[in-house]
């Protein structure tokens, strides 16, 4: 099943495009689950991989509801994994960062143009879609790691793809809160001052009338 990202401040977006994420990130893989499970417990053998996201451990700003939805999602899935492990059947969570896809920089531009302008947020929105997207991971990789997943005879109950993933899912769950706020508000800080430099750079190409 196709993901899916409502990205922006948790204020600004859409109450509809909030329920649209959970109903394609939770509900549609819980639907797909409701119909497999009879034959999986008929046949006493299965393997659920729901794909979940390293935002299914994590958090920062401007991403609320899709790690809402990915922290349901692995929710779901851990209270699956209790109820169905009597009947032969697995429940593993994949757990993949950043891809070399076009989906980052689709989610930043979907937020910059459905923030309004005299959002309170709106400076936050545009510093975070300055972001650089250069990730190395494909969708084969994470196909992969499903297989990997699916083909061990006792699989973990989660899967990362990279060393960085599992460093960060690390982070989240060893770090006190508070320390891990302040990892997010110094990512933060940086890309202010990056939005800074590029208002700078563009007024000082800004021709100056006589």
């Amino acid at each position: 099943m196709l993901a899916t990202a409502q990205w922006g401040a948790i204020e600004d977006v859409d109450p509809a495009e909030a329920k649209r994420q959970f109903d394609v990130n939770v509900f549609g893989a819980a639907n797909l689950i409701q119909l497999v499970l009879p034959t999986m417990r008929h046949q006493h053998a299965g393997k659920i991989l729901n794909n979940s996201s390293v935002g299914g451990q994590l958090y920062s700003r401007l991403g609320g509801w899709y790690y809402a939805s990915k922290h349901a999602l692995e929710a779901l899935s851990d209270s699956l994994r209790l109820e169905v492990k009597d009947f032969g059947i697995d429940v593993i969570i994949i757990e993949p960062g950043g891809t070399a896809t076009n989906w980052q920089q689709t989610a930043a531009d979907h937020m910059v143009a459905t923030t309004p302008k005299n959002s309170a947020y709106r400076r936050m929105v545009e510093a975070y879609a300055l972001g650089s997207w250069n990730f190395q991971a494909t969708g084969d990789d994470i196909a992969r790691l499903m297989l990997k997943a699916v083909n061990a005879q006792r699989p973990k109950t989660r899967y990362q793809l990279t060393l960085l993933d599992t460093l960060a899912v690390v982070a989240a769950r060893k770090l006190s809160y508070k320390m891990f706020d302040r990892i997010i508000h110094l990512e933060m800080r940086a890309a202010d001052r990056g939005l800074a430099r590029r208002e700078k750079a563009q007024a000082g190409r800004t021709p100056h009338r006589a």
